[in-house]
């Protein structure tokens, strides 16, 4: 698993802050069609998933906590996020720095949605399971990601 270097190249961050800059952009332009045009009509693929809109007022998992007091901690929590990957990459080119800022990036366009529409707008259904969006996602992604360089730092020491 040579990709879980935590040393890596400016050239392979630069690479990944691109690649989480576009899936931002892809998020917020999916999430702008579902606002505009699938609030009566759900596209739907097959009997498991569809594109619709559904504008989760909670958090993760639609835990039930909602209101200023969620977005004043996600605010402090992205901005943890943030802070704490640029100073691990200010030491060095660390993935798992890169990782904390592209996840705090994901977290920030959901937080957007927050403070716009009083709610994440989620528009991936997996029906019976989850609807979610693209930001979500690549959280999710980032997540699993810091405990593998997690797992792979430590088993190589």
């Amino acid at each position: 698993m040579d990709f879980l270097k935590e040393k890596i190249s400016s050239k392979k961050i630069a690479t990944i802050y691109i690649m989480a800059i576009f899936l931002l952009i892809l998020d917020r332009l999916c999430k702008t069609i579902a606002r505009l045009s699938l609030d009566e009509q759900p596209i739907d693929f097959n009997n498991w998933l569809s594109f619709e809109l559904f504008i989760n007022k909670n958090i993760a998992m639609s835990i039930p906590l909602m209101g200023d007091a969620l977005k004043i901690i996600i605010s402090l929590l992205i901005l943890f996020l943030i802070i704490f990957g640029i100073k691990k990459n200010q030491a060095n080119k660390k993935l798992s720095g890169t990782i904390l800022i592209t996840t705090g990036l994901y977290a920030l366009s959901n937080l957007l949605d927050r403070f716009l529409y009083s709610g994440v707008i989620d528009y991936i259904n997996i029906k019976n399971i989850t609807v979610l969006n693209i930001a979500d996602i690549m959280i999710s992604v980032n997540i699993f990601l810091l405990f593998l360089t997690l797992f792979h730092k430590t088993k190589t020491q």
